[in-house]
């Protein structure tokens, strides 16, 4: 509504095409697209210049505008009409071809031309307008492109994906307000790469940002991930920026969570890399062996106190690692063992882990919040594998696991201390190792 004059628009599709009838008082604004076939869907500058605009009958201007995702330039004498030289004002917008008809307010802006001389205008939520006009921009049909050919002097390119993980960070002056979205997508090959979009760009395909919905995404931006610690592989990320069209895409890409598991045998310590710092990622999944007691570490470098659970996995190939998960995962073993107490036939998988080797034994953590974790989980993957894992386990064996009843498990200290046999050092002949860890010398001495 301009002005108490009602903006009335009647909307018809024919063959692909949509046609536009917008009406002010007596003198009217026939928006049409006579040769636009909705499936090309392309960002045109507010500044276009060959756009067409045909003054016909009755004080009715046609023309024809290419839709993008953030504005819709009004024609010029539209704008006089409005009066959007004296201030820019939101447009309410009636449209009678819904039953009943429907009214929202669209925002316009501004922009200087290019030559300098004045402005033209634009609705600034052209995708609420086309949301509430009830139309479906389908997007033209076009190669696609796999992500490991994803090239960064190439920014023409539709994806399928899915969204494998996804997290939000929060606004940095508003905790409870949401920044962006991240994700960690995958292809039809599997193969995985980070991706965000800001939360500002993602108003109109927010309710799409789930785990493992399949989505098209056309001309997204591409750039180099310099990111320290990486949660897939590769050197790449995708933005879904301002310019970029996101549908749903109803077919499966991928499978359906993502794995890609590690067996643990072929992760082999490199002499020459400093073990301090973890590498990432990693996918495990394992037979819970044995655990150890739920503890607090309170040597923390950020001087808070973090809960921490550590269990043993092995795989099928009867090797085994340490599995160390620390807070809110820690706590997620400790309610699985809390409601499931005595069950020992356990699988774990670990996704988006961090890994690196102590004292020569592979060591695998969780990943900030980025890792998920499944436990004895009612999917395909634990099912085979528990299965398997169970076939050629012995009685023997099975009875000295113990799944993740801590309980019964001593610590490391208490198993140094009752488990083995000690002697008096003057019946040692030779010493073929020097252990030089410093609790093993203080808990000797003590014993002595």
């Amino acid at each position: 509504m301009i002005d108490n004059q009602t903006f009335n628009v009647s909307i018809v599709t024919n063959d692909g095409k949509v046609g536009f009838s917008a009406v002010f008082g007596k003198n009217g604004v026939e928006i049409t697209y006579p040769n636009l076939d909705f499936h090309e869907f392309e960002v045109a500058p507010i500044d276009v210049d060959n756009e067409v605009e045909e003054q016909i009958h009755g004080g009715v201007t046609r023309f024809v505008r290419t839709a993008g995702e953030d504005y819709f330039r009004i024609p010029d004498h539209v704008s006089r009409m409005a009066k959007l030289h004296e201030g820019l004002k939101d447009l309410t917008i009636n449209f009678l071809h819904l039953d009943p008809p429907m009214q929202i307010t669209n925002g316009t802006r501004r922009e200087r031309r290019t030559n300098g001389r004045g402005y033209r205008y634009a609705l600034t939520s052209w995708k609420k307008f086309m949301k509430a006009a009830q139309i479906k921009v389908q997007m033209e049909e076009g190669a696609i492109t796999l992500l490991n050919n994803l090239d960064l002097n190439v920014d023409n390119y539709t994806i399928r994906i899915r969204i494998v993980r996804l997290w939000t960070r929060a606004d940095f002056n508003n905790a409870r307000k949401v920044y962006c979205y991240d994700m960690i997508v995958m292809d039809s090959e599997g193969t995985k790469m980070q991706a965000f979009v800001l939360a500002k760009n993602a108003s109109g395909y927010q309710h799409l940002l789930e785990e493992k919905r399949c989505l098209t995404i056309r001309n997204p931006s591409l750039g180099e991930n310099r990111q320290k610690v990486k949660y897939a592989k590769g050197g790449l990320k995708i933005n879904l920026n301002n310019n970029t069209f996101v549908e749903e895409c109803h077919e499966a890409i991928g499978s359906e969570w993502g794995f890609d598991f590690t067996p643990f045998d072929s992760v082999v310590e490199d002499p020459t890399v400093d073990n301090k710092f973890f590498k990432s990622p990693i996918d495990v999944i394992g037979f819970v062996v044995k655990s150890f007691p739920f503890e607090i570490d309170t040597e923390t470098n950020n001087g808070q106190n973090q809960k921490k659970v550590t269990f043993m996995l092995e795989d099928l190939n009867n090797k085994q690692i340490f599995v160390t998960l620390w807070d809110g995962y820690a706590d997620q073993i400790m309610e699985y063992e809390s409601s499931n107490r005595g069950e020992k036939n356990v699988v774990v998988i670990i996704q988006f882990g961090k890994y690196r080797f102590w004292g020569g034994h592979l060591s695998v953590s969780n990943l900030y919040t980025v890792t998920r974790v499944l436990i004895n989980s009612d999917i395909d993957e634990v099912a085979e594998f528990k299965q398997r894992f169970i076939e050629k386990l012995s009685p023997e064996m099975s009875s000295s696991y113990s799944g993740l009843s801590s309980s019964v498990v001593k610590s490391a200290t208490e198993e140094f201390l009752s488990d083995l046999t000690f002697f008096p050092i003057g019946s040692l002949s030779s010493i073929d190792t020097v252990c030089c860890h410093c609790w093993h010398y203080q808990e000797f001495c003590i014993e002595q």
